[in-house]
């Protein structure tokens, strides 16, 4: 399991993110919200920010031949479906903008982005992002997970508005 991205302030030990199951069953689904969530919650995995990791962070090595690190696969927006949960998606794309920055995931067209804070020299965080609510239709096993790895996000300092170092 890779190593642990949060610390507790309570016992000074870093310590990952709670697991968080993938989404399934409900009365409404977005297929590929719901697609997408579960390609987040496997990076979030992979990069120690959530828990529930069953192996090594494969996602993060160097591959020599490239002189390069590998960087966890990319994951497409939302953009099509029968059933359509207009306010979940907004965030899946918003979560996907951050790891993407961060260099979790591959994708964007700028490759990660490492803004420091001058007056701290340290990596800034991403922006907010709101949890998921409201709207006319809602997945609400896709929105739960969405709010629990926005919470990791937080706590793990990849978005403001967290606890995290």
């Amino acid at each position: 399991m890779p190593q642990p991205k949060q610390l507790n302030a309570a016992t000074g030990q870093w310590v990952h993110g709670a697991a968080v199951a993938d989404p399934s069953g409900g009365a409404t689904a977005d297929t590929q919200a719901r697609a997408a969530t579960v390609s987040i919650l496997t990076a979030l995995r992979a990069a120690g920010v959530l828990g529930g990791a069953t192996g090594l962070n494969l996602g993060h090595t160097y591959n020599a031949a490239t002189a390069s690190i590998t960087l966890q696969p990319a994951i497409a927006d939302p953009t099509a479906g029968a059933t359509i949960d207009d306010v979940a998606r907004p965030t899946i794309i918003s979560i996907l903008g951050v790891l993407r920055r961060a260099g979790i995931i591959a994708g964007g067209s700028g490759g990660p982005q490492f803004t420091l804070n001058g007056s701290t020299n340290q990596l800034c965080q991403g922006p907010a992002i709101a949890d998921p609510s409201g709207g006319a239709t809602v997945d609400s096993q896709c929105r739960t997970a969405l709010t629990a790895a926005l919470a990791a996000m937080r706590d793990a300092a990849l978005i403001t508005g967290g606890t995290g170092q």
